[in-house]
């Protein structure tokens, strides 16, 4: 996409006005890059780009939502599970005798 600079009169478009921050070409027109390149650089009648290319930024994707997942069922404890004792993992202190 392409916008006006200033304004000015496309004489290839029977003299259609642009005015200052107008799209170009104008909705409908079909243009050849070779007067796109000539009104973007100083190779026109007035010697001065009268568009330059704007560059349309991609709107970011959104992140996707975060989705609550219930926690997996825990294999039930059996009885036996329950009643025996772990063993002590406890570092046993050296005597200082």
């Amino acid at each position: 996409m392409y916008k006006a600079l200033e304004h000015f009169r496309d004489l290839q478009d029977n003299g259609y006005s642009y005015d200052t921050g107008d799209i170009f070409p104008r909705e409908g027109l079909k243009v050849e890059q070779s007067r796109l390149d000539e009104l973007a650089s100083d190779k026109n009648r007035r010697h001065r780009p009268m568009i330059r290319l704007v560059v349309e930024e991609t709107p970011q994707k959104a992140p996707d939502p975060v989705v609550n997942v219930a926690p997996e069922p825990k294999e039930p404890v059996s009885e036996e599970t329950k009643t025996e004792k772990k063993p002590n993992r406890r570092r046993m202190k050296k005597n200082a005798d």
